[in-house]
């Protein structure tokens, strides 16, 4: 009589992130792949000697895989300067929500494994940085698992939810005083082309103004400071982008869980600021709001999971469009808004007037999330990738 195989380990690499919510999906996800029978193990990175602890982890626990939300701990280097993981003989596979720009190393030299992207555009950016194709793929979203029968909207207490950091976007323009003043006028062209415009790729507007459109998105030897142009634009129109929806929500009795709105004059708001919530309380919330509001990080190929989380727990969002919204999800199922605040308004006012037109078009809403970012489903994907390059 044979044994059965042993379950497969898995290292699953925990990133720093405000209220731990990168934490809070990590251990979630480590539920549902032991619930499949796979022996998981969790490593929260240190800010310093990340790379002494993953290696002392990989020794202990011996993982057939590595795993990481966010592309945390991928571009970890082994003493002889390799990848930590080629060095150890252990694959590494990585969910990317970030611009490459702002993770450069670990796309100029990826780990042997799989960089898994949310956003088409962001493995584009990836692949002009150096490493094979074959090791980046474009994964399917996904959501929490069934949130249970939501709330009638006539009984939520929360008219207006607008989770998000805020800081200010003229701290980041004040660095730029010290940059080479090509390089700072550059910046500030990509900023002004691409700031309200969500069908911009800051990446792509960059490479064609740098290098002229007949030649952009064929390779070329990415420069450090054309990523600096990126990496700062992007900075920049995030916080703008966030500022400015914050702003046209103050006369709404709206709920701010976020961190870093000092910048804000909240003197006659009648929105009010509570600390950071964690995911749990974050997905509480959600459950008793009408209206969540949300901003994208700066994709046009993907959404953000607030945006699903916000379907699949009973609250009608708002968020500003981008193609993958319009294409894949449609304004049946969501409002969206362009950055004018005076729209923006408007656009949560006709959501909370009309309770009966929005519950209806928040149901169908709720329905297609289900289906389309099935939870269950993308963990099965994630393990059959991992059982892949394992």
């Amino acid at each position: 009589m044979h044994s059965a195989p042993r379950a497969r380990s898995l290292l699953i690499l925990v990133g720093p992130s405000d209220a731990d919510i990168l934490g809070e999906h990590s251990r979630e996800l480590a539920a549902a792949f032991g619930a499949r029978g796979r022996e998981v193990h969790l490593v929260s990175l240190p800010s310093s000697d990340a790379a002494i602890a993953v290696e002392s982890a990989i020794t202990a626990h011996r993982p057939d895989c590595v795993f990481a939300l966010s592309g945390a701990g991928g571009e970890l280097r082994h003493a002889d300067g390799h990848s930590l993981y080629a060095a150890l003989g252990v694959p590494y596979v990585g969910v990317i929500s970030e611009p490459p720009a702002l993770q450069p190393a670990l796309h100029r030299d990826p780990p042997p494994g799989r960089l898994l992207f949310l956003d088409a555009d962001h493995l584009r950016a990836s692949t002009a940085l150096g490493g094979p194709l074959a090791s980046r793929v474009v994964l399917e979203q996904s959501g929490v698992g069934e949130s249970g029968v939501p709330l009638p909207h006539i009984r939520r207490d929360v008219a207006v939810l607008y989770a998000k950091d805020g800081r200010d976007p003229e701290e980041v323009r004040a660095t730029w005083s010290v940059l080479p003043t090509e390089l700072r006028e550059l910046i500030e062209e990509t900023v002004e082309q691409c700031v309200w415009r969500t069908d911009c790729s800051i990446w792509a507007w960059a490479e064609a103004r740098v290098r002229g459109s007949a030649e952009a998105g064929t390779p070329w030897e990415v420069p450090d400071a054309f990523l600096t142009v990126v990496r700062e634009s992007e900075r920049y129109v995030r916080r703008a982008r966030a500022t400015r929806v914050l702003e046209a929500l103050l006369p709404f009795p709206a709920i701010v869980p976020g961190g870093h709105w000092a910048h804000v004059d909240w003197s006659r708001a009648k929105a009010r600021h509570v600390p950071r919530a964690t995911l749990g309380g974050l997905r509480e919330l959600m459950g008793r709001s009408r209206v969540v509001v949300n901003v994208l990080p700066t994709v046009r190929h993907a959404t953000h999971v607030r945006v699903i989380e916000g379907m699949l727990h009973g609250a009608f969002v708002v968020s500003d469009p981008n193609h993958y919204l319009d294409v894949e999800v449609t304004r049946d199922l969501y409002a969206p808004f362009d950055f004018d605040e005076e729209a923006i308004r408007a656009t949560v006012d006709a959501a909370l007037r009309d309770i009966e037109h929005t519950e209806a078009r928040t149901e169908l809403a709720r329905v297609f999330a289900r289906e389309r970012y099935d939870r269950e489903r993308a963990v099965d994907e994630l393990l059959a990738i991992m059982d892949r390059v394992g």
